[in-house]
């Protein structure tokens, strides 16, 4: 972690998701339907639904793990872009490969290289790409196209891919799913994939849950392909529309709160299950306030939100004083298990009330106790 004393680094500690967390479902929840997504499978066409075989077999008879990676992609994209096709959707997802080169935006230091990566991009841009990995299969998997300035920034990963021969790559895909739901602040939960030769598992995390398919399905089953896909196009359709990326620096955002917006710059953040709570340092854009910017999902059964304790406090020397609290009206509550949470935005001042405000010794000592806590 960059330029932090050892002695606060605790605060910033990095909690990996192991696979023993993980929920067994047969189905993933944030999945959509079969019968939902069946109309997609029927309309494939003879041609591409050969192709797609084709492709499939190509996994299955793949020597080595690097010559799964081309016809991975290609499998995916092109169901994408039949996905796309048939949903009038303009902004599709694309598979990226990325087996070796770390995303920018990682403010938290965590380096972790998923093999492939997801992300929106334009029609134009995955016909491209697609166009790019079938000329790369013609020459025999000897190189990747090179994605340049199309490899996104973590705050625009859709969902991570992990890609092994024969193990299952669960604890990579557990600690690729924790940092993408870190880095993408906006949305609500992340789907991933752990794919090998004979076959590929989904896994989902969200602030409430982690779950994992406990079925290997095989890569020429292009129903669930389908529902994978669709399901991370649902996912980008929920995401926070409170929250804008900005591909302008390591990580920027544009944020709404209520009736204000700031330009946001992210500092901390917590990984694992739980309120997910991410704090960034912030800029009015309506009238140049300093503040501090803090997101979080926040347990339903809670019996005071953090609003209401700023208000029971009071102006007290060396707090910081309450600008906002909202929890946004029109972002869904996340559900796992017996636990239902809501996503709150807390906007402070970045500096409290000087302490010459103190009105007594007694108060002036409360506050440095406070401090020293």
């Amino acid at each position: 972690m960059h330029n932090i004393p050892a002695r606060y680094q605790h605060m910033f500690a990095l909690r990996n998701l192991t696979p023993d967390k993980y929920e067994e479902t047969g189905e993933l929840n944030c999945l959509p339907s079969t019968e939902s997504v069946k109309p997609l499978f029927t309309s494939l066409q003879d041609s591409l639904r050969k192709e797609l075989t084709n492709l499939s077999k190509n996994i299955k008879n793949s020597p080595k793990e690097k010559q799964t990676y081309l016809p991975i992609a290609l499998l995916l994209n092109k169901l994408s872009r039949h996905a796309a096709s048939n949903r009038k959707d303009d902004n599709p997802v694309v598979f990226l490969l990325n087996p070796s080169n770390p995303l920018p935006g990682d403010f938290l230091d965590t380096k972790v290289q998923p093999d492939m990566v997801a992300r929106i991009c334009t029609t134009k841009q995955l016909d491209k790409y697609i166009s790019d990995l079938s000329e790369a299969r013609k020459e025999r998997y000897k190189r990747l196209p090179q994605l340049g300035d199309f490899r996104p920034a973590w705050g625009q990963s859709l969902a991570p891919l992990e890609i092994k021969k024969r193990e299952s790559g669960e604890e990579q895909i557990a600690n690729y799913l924790d940092v993408n739901k870190v880095y993408r602040v906006d949305l609500s939960y992340v789907i991933g994939l752990a794919g090998r030769k004979s076959g590929f598992n989904l896994f989902a995390l969200s602030p409430c849950v982690m779950q994992r398919s406990n079925e290997r399905y095989p890569w020429d089953d292009f129903l669930m392909l389908l529902r994978y896909i669709v399901g991370l196009y649902n996912c980008h359709e929920a995401k926070d529309p409170n929250m804008e990326f900005l591909p302008i620096a390591s990580q920027a955002w544009i944020c709404r709160v209520d009736d204000q917006k700031y330009l946001a710059f992210p500092f901390m953040a917590t990984r694992g299950l739980g309120r997910s709570t991410w704090v960034a340092a912030g800029v009015s854009l309506n009238d140049d306030t300093s503040v501090v910017i803090k997101v979080s999902w926040v347990d339903i059964r809670v019996r005071h939100d953090e609003g209401e304790m700023y208000d029971l406090i009071g102006d007290i020397p060396g707090l910081m004083q309450l600008h906002k609290f909202w929890p946004p009206p029109n972002v869904e509550n996340v559900k796992g298990g017996n636990i239902e949470r809501r996503k709150c935005y807390l906007v402070t001042s970045s500096i409290g009330l000087p302490l010459s405000k103190c009105r007594s010794l007694s108060e002036f000592l409360t506050v440095m106790l406070e401090v020293c806590d």
